[in-house]
């Protein structure tokens, strides 16, 4: 499989273990090719910044005794097919060109009934919370869009607060761009958490609540995934 990704032009460093890596030069464009791979039926975690350097990427196959040299073909057709697919995705400006051109109100409301959801989802998901409660707080900014809006999770649920978090551990995240707040708003984890790499999404503050934030955003969308 070394040989075969090699031979194709891929970089795949140094080693000679079960676990292929080739890199790939376009960072922004490695989930595309990995959920690319997912729809052909072969599976490959992709690896981004910090852990590679920013602007580039590499997938992780894992070779085994179990698989044969068709395997291997067509696993690397594969990653072929859905790399060409991937190059002709909107590129990163294409995407800043169109989100510009959405309606700015719009994004506040929505981001104003993401908050006022969230607040109500425990209370009808009462299961899903951890027991007993964290003291949590998770500041949600927007630049150019007046007050911050703030998030605080005690044994009383969530509730919408303004002002100072005082002593309560707390994260911001501040929102870049429209991306990072649709991935916030429509619960979608892998965008969110692929905004932060990008620095779109900001984070910054504990650990603790943005862990809590992930969690529940997790929950949230699996419970709505259906409707």
């Amino acid at each position: 499989m070394r040989q075969r990704f090699s031979d194709a032009g891929y970089e795949l460093g140094t080693g000679d273990g079960l676990i292929i890596t080739p890199f790939l030069s376009d960072g922004e464009k490695l989930r595309a090719i990995a959920r690319g791979l997912l729809r052909r039926g072969v599976h490959a975690a992709a690896v981004t910044y910090p852990i590679v350097e920013r602007g580039r990427g590499r997938l992780r196959f894992i070779c085994s005794a179990s698989h044969t040299r068709a395997d291997v073909d067509e696993t690397l057709q594969a990653l072929i097919d859905a790399e060409a697919e991937a190059a002709t995705a909107p590129t990163s400006h294409e995407d800043r060109d169109l989100r510009e051109e959405r309606d700015e109100k719009s994004t506040r409301f929505d981001l104003a009934n993401w908050a006022d959801a969230l607040t109500a989802y425990p209370e009808s998901n009462p299961a899903e919370l951890p027991t007993p409660a964290p003291h949590l707080a998770v500041t949600v900014v927007r630049p150019g869009e007046g007050a911050d809006l703030v998030v605080r999770i005690n044994e009383h649920g969530v509730t919408r607060e303004p002002g100072s978090t005082g002593a309560t551990p707390a994260c911001s995240l501040r929102l870049v761009d429209d991306e990072a707040t649709a991935a916030l708003c429509s619960r979608n984890v892998e965008s969110l958490l692929e905004s932060v790499i990008a620095g779109t999404c900001v984070l910054s503050g504990h650990t603790q609540p943005f862990v809590w934030l992930i969690g529940r955003l997790s929950d949230w969308q699996s419970t709505t995934s259906g409707v």
